[in-house]
């Protein structure tokens, strides 16, 4: 590249050639930093569980020799290791025990570590995900398998592994998820914890249909309220400076303290009180014998009982029959009356988060892959889903997004380098069905 044309790029704000070189330099830095972290960290889960190892060994020997049950063998070595890394003797304790788990449960997560393709964030979110099946060998092998491979398939951030693994250990746990569901039912609860400056937390353990619910229903609102904030003129809402986040804690107290919500100025209680929580729900079609092939699941959240889903549908104003790809099981159309509503509605149960790479959060916008402005069509093959940010962030800068065969998106960085956004699979096993060959909605 000529200097007249680097000085161009310089001027329109993109990086210059010597800033594409050193960024590039910058950024194979900190993945080369990255692998001998997840090496160092790899060594000391060994240390670890070795140093677990020798706390069992003199606990052993303790109660072999009469001694309490309840000795401090482990307490003993877990304090050794805090006063050298400074850290509580509890906190070393249980890195001593998770060590152990990683070790023995799940040793090829900790062999990929150990080399350098396997970030600690990543590691756990594997080991949380596994660790509900108990001590089933087979079942764990067949896991982190399973899961390694994914990951080997489509590089993806520690968010994102976290729900993938646990929609893994799903297909392969040994009890059904109707009955951990009633267990899990049983113990659901809210409580507050108060923190610093008179704040606090309000928690609730609760079905995630429920939550997902409750979540979109503040949101819903909000929303509304900050519409009417920006349409009702600066002399009524002069002092209201509230962001969204505000808003949705706002509506929540009113709701719980105050049902029906105190909307405030511009906003009438029935406008509030007639917005309902929207969740998507994907339930399997039969399989051939009547039982259904697979749970079903709450988009963004996980696996759903097929009863919970069943009785959330009983109720439900409006239902989507989706087709999806009979070999991978990604969206291929949604039956609508309506394009534009039929666009926006495929999008959304096809890309479920923004698909940006590793991002997971919501999806505020749709854009177009080829804008518009350039000729791009208005159809679900030139649109992907993305929050502000990283529309913004498309708009504006160097990043590059194309779409590819099935649903999958290739991002270009700057610095040239390419990304593969693979969609969430609808069905997330790969029964086979026949399309019926209607094209996708226009």
């Amino acid at each position: 590249m000529d200097a007249g044309a680097d000085h161009e790029l310089e001027k329109a704000g993109f990086p210059t050639a010597v800033e594409r070189a050193a960024l590039a330099a910058a950024v194979d830095a900190i993945a080369a930093a990255d692998r001998v972290i997840a090496h160092a960290h790899a060594g000391r889960q060994v240390a670890l569980a070795i140093a677990g190892g020798i706390a069992h060994a003199q606990h052993e020997r303790q109660v072999a020799s009469g001694a309490s049950s309840n000795s401090w063998a482990h307490r003993a070595v877990a304090e050794e290791i805090a006063a050298a890394t400074n850290i509580s003797g509890r906190a070393a304790e249980r890195q001593m025990n998770a060590a152990a788990v990683l070790l023995s449960r799940f040793p090829r997560v900790q062999e990929r570590m150990a080399i350098g393709l396997l970030s600690p964030a990543h590691a756990q979110a594997i080991v949380a995900a596994g660790d509900t099946l108990g001590d089933d060998r087979a079942a764990l092998a067949r896991f982190d398998q399973a899961v390694l491979d994914k990951l080997a398939e489509q590089p993806m951030t520690a968010a994102t592994l976290r729900t993938v693994a646990r929609r893994i250990a799903e297909t392969i746990h040994p009890v059904p998820l109707d009955e951990r569901h009633a267990s899990a039912h049983q113990r659901r609860r809210v409580a507050f914890e108060a923190d610093e400056d008179g704040m606090g937390w309000l928690t609730a353990y609760i079905p995630s249909v429920m939550g997902a619910a409750i979540i979109d229903r503040l949101d819903q609102m909000a929303r509304q309220v900050r519409s009417a904030r920006h349409s009702g003129g600066p002399e009524l809402y002069a002092d209201d400076t509230r962001t969204l986040a505000h808003l949705r804690a706002d509506v929540m107290c009113d709701l719980l303290l105050a049902a029906p919500p105190m909307a405030g100025p511009g906003i009438t209680r029935g406008g509030l009180g007639a917005i309902r929580g929207t969740v998507h729900i994907t339930i399997p079609v039969k399989s051939p014998g009547g039982a259904a092939a697979e749970p079903a699941h709450l988009a963004g959240y996980g696996p759903l009982p097929l009863d919970i889903a069943r009785a959330v549908m009983a109720g439900a104003p409006t239902w989507s029959c989706l087709f999806v790809d009979a070999d991978t099981s990604v969206l291929l159309t949604a039956d609508q009356r309506f394009p534009t509503a039929a666009q926006r509605r495929f999008v959304f149960a096809r890309d479920e988060h923004c698909r940006f790479p590793g991002c997971r959060a919501p999806i505020v916008d749709l854009d177009h892959t080829i804008a518009y402005s350039d000729g791009g069509a208005t159809n679900v093959v030139n649109l992907e889903g993305l929050c502000e940010s990283h529309h913004t962030l498309e708009q504006a800068t160097a990043w590059r997004v194309e779409q590819l065969s099935g649903g999958r998106l290739r991002w270009t960085s700057p610095l040239g380098r390419t990304y593969i956004d693979i969609p969430e699979p609808v069905l997330r096993r790969t029964p086979r069905f026949i399309h019926d060959g209607d094209p996708p909605p226009g």
